[in-house]
């Protein structure tokens, strides 16, 4: 949990929540909840991943840009 509390703070979300999930295939397994909506401005979860997505987004948020400090 620490790898991913580290990695998501680098990107500003400080405040996550993890839960134990059951996911049959990839046990043991957990969920992390963050205020990635709110923080990347959305109110529809798809816009934020997936092939569709708007990539002049990606841009001006650091959502997960690995070539910036």
């Amino acid at each position: 949990m620490r790898l991913f509390k580290s990695f998501f703070s680098k990107m500003g979300f400080d405040e996550l929540r993890f839960k134990s999930a059951y996911n049959p295939h990839t046990e043991p397994s957990m969920e992390i909840f963050a205020p990635t909506m709110i923080k990347c401005d959305s109110d529809n979860i798809r816009e934020l991943f997936g092939p569709k997505i708007d990539l002049l987004m990606v841009y001006k948020n650091l959502m997960c840009r690995l070539d910036k400090d």
